[in-house]
């Protein structure tokens, strides 16, 4: 048996390709599918991961990849994150829509198991309240979020009306290696933003630490808790709810700034009002009590092992 990971050599893609391997010890296969077969950085997965090329927006390429491997759970993360380009509405869409509907097809067709679907905090869209829990009508303001609400209903179809047993994860605002150097900024569909999360490897390798103008509490996760959320999606026997958030710590944004000053105390400090979304902070009391998440990283932690990771893969390159 083994666990598919679409858009597999992305940025959380290759995260949980290394989680599973090296954390879990996963004894199932795990196989990455992408367009790419790229995997360099530090990681510890090569040759303990199975690397498929093949393109999500194929449904045949996708039967293949499960057939061949006997594949019986499907992590779906093939996205391209934030607004497209103008003259890429087209191609955007299919890949956030129509590669859905072919991840959840084969699952039907094929037997799946279980279908764990990445969606974001983006289908709240701007809601007004002091948290966000799941039982909150979602409002997209834009199309990214409009598309992950989209998913959230085709999982809810695929999963009430034709068996497909799914759980959806709303993930919030998350740092990491690749953030913004790997999977959906490198589509082509959407430019690459200026975000201080981001920023961090960026700064190792010489360029700004962006600081925004406002300073709330936000939400901070790093892409190992994130992996984490996944796994414990993957192994939970039957919750009460199939749609959850994912979120670790709530700390200020300039916490999270001054902290990576220290480890990065060559770099420029650039203080900039564009420098990536504030969300409002999400309720995980559902994902702890029902699929049993607990984070393992602070702030702090988890930019520790991110700085690490970034100069090690400065140093690879």
């Amino acid at each position: 048996m083994a666990i598919l990971i679409t858009g597999g050599t992305g940025f959380l893609g290759t995260y949980l390709a290394n989680y599973l391997v090296d954390d879990k010890g996963c004894e199932n296969e795990v196989v990455v599918f992408d367009r790419t077969d790229e995997f360099r950085w530090p990681w510890r997965t090569e040759g303990r991961v199975i690397s498929v090329i093949g393109d999500v927006l194929r449904i045949d390429d996708v039967a293949a990849v499960v057939e061949k491997y006997d594949v019986d759970q499907i992590v779906h993360l093939a996205a391209a994150v934030g607004a497209p380009d103008p003259d890429r509405v087209i191609p955007f869409l299919q890949l956030e829509c129509m590669a859905t509907a072919n991840v959840f097809e084969v699952a039907r067709t094929h037997g799946v198991q279980r279908v764990v679907v990445g969606s974001s905090i983006a289908a709240y869209g701007r809601q007004d309240v002091d948290e966000l829990v799941e039982t909150i009508p979602p409002t997209p303001d834009h199309l990214y979020g409009a598309c992950k609400l989209w998913a959230e209903h085709l999982a809810s179809h695929y999963t009430t009306e034709l068996g497909v047993d799914s759980i959806v994860l709303r993930l919030g605002s998350i740092f990491g290696l690749g953030r913004s150097t790997r999977g959906s900024y490198g589509s082509g569909l959407i430019g690459v933003p200026r975000d201080f999360r981001s920023s961090v490897e960026q700064a190792v390798a010489g360029g700004p630490l962006l600081k925004p103008f406002l300073d709330p509490v936000v939400d901070f996760c790093y892409a190992y808790d994130a992996a984490l959320a996944v796994w414990c999606a993957l192994t939970v026997d039957s919750p009460p709810h199939r749609l959850f958030n994912v979120a670790a710590e709530r700390r200020r944004v300039s916490e999270f700034v001054s902290y990576a000053q220290t480890l990065i105390p060559e770099a420029r400090v650039e203080e900039t009002e564009k420098a990536g979304a504030l969300h409002r902070v999400m309720n995980t009391d559902r994902i702890r009590a029902e699929l049993g998440f607990t984070p393992q990283y602070t702030m702090e932690s988890g930019l520790d092992d991110y700085v690490a990771r970034a100069r090690a893969a400065l140093t690879e390159r």
